[in-house]
């Protein structure tokens, strides 16, 4: 696996100090059983964002809501080797900093819980969860190389969003094998992503102005047909800083949207649409 980058480090040195919370526990924690999970908040009063490396692995860990007060992790998250069936108490956490890696949890069914994770630091690996059938919970997530969804004998569907992004990206390394047909190489999710393009190319002439921005900014684009649009602006280091739905209809579209509370600097600015296909985003720059 990669180091860290610097660019990682400069990240975390920025979300530290935007947090309003100091990061907790600075050499990292490691949870062997649910008691420790479920104790969690008793035993580290306040503590919203692990400062380093956190292990989760353990046959009797069935539930991860003890969990559910954290936001960010600043080093590796492991998740290996468990009972879970979800990932339901993770529903906080914007950003891991490091790798991320779901390996040998032969009862994990699906992702949810990660649906407000945005950020990983570098590799993110999907290995040996022998009951696997559905990433659907990674919705917003930005990968950062490299990738690896690999012996997931039931994971049929990688096409999300979020994959066929980073597929589409000149990232590297790719590493997508041993999984079900249709998830079984990455030549198959890139043709099932293509077939998503193709069939919905929902959102056309994407535009925000002003910009750079002040206060209110109005995103204007075309929908092609009816369909739920998602909104979601990310800053630099991918924490969510607005999410929004809407029930539009086909034909010429605007959004407009507050900006005032947000801080000068650099946000993407995502519409995607429901299935997660045919999202674009663009840059904006936030004034005073």
């Amino acid at each position: 696996m990669k180091k860290p980058t610097f660019f990682v480090f400069i990240i975390f040195f920025n979300f530290i100090i935007v947090s309003a919370q100091s990061p907790c526990l600075p050499e990292g924690i490691i949870f062997t059983t649910q008691a420790q999970i479920d104790s969690f908040q008793v035993n580290y009063p306040g503590c919203t964002d692990i400062g380093w490396h956190t292990s989760i692995s353990g046959p009797n860990i069935e539930n991860l809501l003890g969990l559910s007060v954290l936001n960010s992790i600043g080093g590796n998250l492991h998740i290996w080797e468990t009972s879970l069936t979800n990932l339901n108490g993770l529903e906080g956490i914007e950003a891991i900093f490091s790798f991320f890696i779901i390996l040998n949890n032969p009862f994990l069914k699906s992702l949810s819980g990660l649906e407000n994770l945005t950020f990983t630091g570098s590799d993110f690996w999907i290995v040996n969860n022998d009951s696997l059938t559905d990433l659907s919970g990674l919705v917003s997530i930005i990968i950062n190389p490299g990738l690896k969804i690999a012996g997931n004998g039931m994971l049929s569907e990688c096409d999300i969003q979020s994959i066929c992004d980073y597929l589409a990206s000149p990232n590297e390394p790719i590493i997508i094998e041993n999984n079900a047909p249709g998830c079984n190489s990455q030549q198959e999710v890139e043709e099932a992503c293509e077939l998503i393009r193709i069939e919905d190319q929902q959102l056309q002439s994407l535009s925000i102005t002003p910009n750079p921005i002040e206060s209110n900014a109005v995103i204007s684009f075309y929908m092609q047909k009816p369909s739920p649009v998602f909104l979601l602006i990310t800053d630099m280091s991918g924490r969510k800083i607005i999410c929004l739905t809407y029930e539009l209809h086909a034909g010429e579209q605007s959004i407009t949207f507050d900006a005032s509370s947000m801080k000068p600097g650099i946000y993407f600015c995502t519409l995607k649409t429901n299935p997660p296909a045919g999202g674009q985003t663009k840059k904006i720059i936030k004034l005073k």
